[in-house]
């Protein structure tokens, strides 16, 4: 089992965007290693997400899923 933290920073390439510069995520998962190189990986995570609105701003929270199976990064 995994638990994890990132942030990162979002924009559209011909504007800044929208909301605080750094976007946190947070979330956990598991890993299954075959061999040195091999590993299957399934994530589930969640994080805020600005989203411009006529009343101005607003936050919601996305849900994701990611799974693969392949090397290890």
């Amino acid at each position: 089992p995994v638990a994890w933290v990132d942030a990162v920073r979002a924009d559209v390439p011909w504007k800044a965007a929208v909301g605080p510069p750094l976007h946190p995520a947070m979330g956990g998962g598991f890993r299954l290693y075959f061999n040195e190189v091999t590993v299957t990986r399934f994530d589930v995570g969640t994080g805020p997400e600005a989203m411009a609105t006529a009343d101005g701003e607003e936050t919601r929270w996305t849900f994701a899923v990611y799974g693969t199976v392949g090397h290890m990064f």
